[in-house]
């Protein structure tokens, strides 16, 4: 189950023009490249099957903490960064049975791949800021900082590999 739908990129993100089913891939390649690795296997399942009760971490909100006041854009606008980020370099480009094209047509031209990159690095970035500020959250909030500990304990216990040279 995805945190955040396709229009939830446009909405949350920047205005993008694409069919669900490609959008939807994107927002689940962020969900489990981006924000797994942030919060943790047991965070994110927790998140998923209790989306419907965690508003605030959700959509954002303002809080108190320690008598300093904290305001953030939510977990769904760090997923629809992210989202995306991935869609602005991968999202016109087809696999067909002769291989791989880019979409285009007589009166439009594509952007080149630095520019795509370029865009692609910033929304990362506004992303990581996003899910930081969500990840602060989660740790200053009882219930919650308490589940993301277990989570990153038991995720801290699988081996994990580490790839070198060319």
């Amino acid at each position: 189950m995805a945190l955040i739908t396709p229009s939830e990129i446009s909405s949350l993100a920047r205005e993008v023009f694409i069919d669900d089913s490609k959008a939807n891939r994107f927002i689940d390649e962020a969900e489990e490249m981006d924000v797994r690795p942030v919060l943790g296997s047991k965070m994110l399942n927790y998140i998923r099957e209790n989306v419907s009760t965690l508003g605030d971490l959700m959509n954002g909100t303002t809080y108190t903490f320690k008598d300093l006041t904290y305001t953030f854009k939510g977990l769904k606008t760090a997923i629809a960064y992210y989202a995306y980020a991935r869609l602005i370099v991968g999202g016109d480009i087809e696999v067909t049975r002769s291989g791989m094209r880019s979409r285009d047509s007589d009166y439009s031209h594509q952007a080149p791949i630095e520019e795509r990159q370029q865009v692609s690095r910033e929304c990362s970035a506004i992303a990581d800021k996003h899910i930081n500020e969500a990840l602060d959250y989660i740790k200053r909030t009882e219930a919650l900082a308490a589940y993301l500990e277990r989570s990153h304990r038991a995720d801290s216990q699988r081996t994990k590999c580490k790839i070198i040279g060319d």
